[in-house]
Parts: C-alpha cells; sequence; structure tokens
C-alpha cells in the first residue's frame, strides 16, 4: 500500500460512522483503526526525520552568508533567497510532520469512542438492557 492508499483508506476509516448496533462490527472497526497508528506514526517519524536532515542543511548553509556584498540586512536576504528551497524543504517536512501528528491524534480519539462505545454496550447488556434500544 503506497501513501496515497494509506491516506484514502485512513479517510475512509475516519470519516466512515462507528457501527454502534452492532458489537461484532464495531470491534472489526475498532481493530481496523488501531491497526492504522502504527503507520500514522511511522510516517510522522520519517518527516520528522526529513525535518532534521533539511534543518542541518540549512544551519550548514548559514556559513555561506558571508560570501554576498552589502549590508547584513542586504547580505541576509540574499541569502534567503539562495536558500529558499531548503526553507521551502523544512516547510514541507514540518507539515508533513504536523499532518501525521494530527492523523495519530484522530486515530487515538476514534479509538476511544470506540471503546466508550463498547463499553456501554457491555454494561447495557449486563444490566439487561436490550441492544435494540441502544
Amino acid at each position: 500500500m503506497n501513501i496515497e492508499d494509506y491516506k484514502k483508506r485512513l479517510e475512509e476509516v475516519l470519516t466512515t460512522p462507528l457501527a454502534t448496533d452492532s458489537p461484532e462490527e464495531l470491534y472489526k472497526q475498532a481493530a481496523v483503526i488501531e491497526s492504522l497508528s502504527y503507520l500514522a506514526i511511522k510516517l510522522q517519524a520519517e518527516a520528522e526525520q526529513k525535518l532534521s536532515k533539511a534543518e542541518r542543511i540549512l544551519r550548514e548553509a548559514g556559513t555561506s552568508i558571508m560570501k554576498f556584498q552589502g549590508t547584513a540586512s542586504d547580505r541576509k536576504q540574499l541569502w534567503e533567497a539562495s536558500c529558499a528551497s531548503i526553507f521551502e524543504e523544512i516547510d514541507k517536512h514540518r507539515y508533513e510532520a504536523r499532518y501525521w501528528l494530527n492523523i495519530g491524534k484522530a486515530i487515538e480519539k476514534k479509538v476511544s469512542l470506540t471503546q466508550s462505545i463498547l463499553s456501554n454496550i457491555s454494561t447495557s447488556i449486563k444490566a439487561g438492557i436490550r441492544l435494540d434500544s441502544v
């Protein structure tokens, strides 16, 4: 499964309403949702690694500011312009890491909600309340 397929699957799972009328189906949904969390964590870590590398490249490029002429402000602007692609790369990886962090949080929330519903169903069954009224 490539990243785009994974994103589509995530969107499908996170936007599908929980099957509150069927505990068996709810258990299956919980298992699927939980299984997707590993990849979100893994992809967040990869994005953070890429971000760290891009930031290191920017720090290394910092010494090149001395080759520019003019005032300190002029040199800074010229240096920033020469490193624009590095700044773009940093932003891209920062946004990617934040995206996967938020996906992980959404997965956690959905798993927590699923667990709450399953707990309520179990409590209702133990109390003798019919599932049809849930």
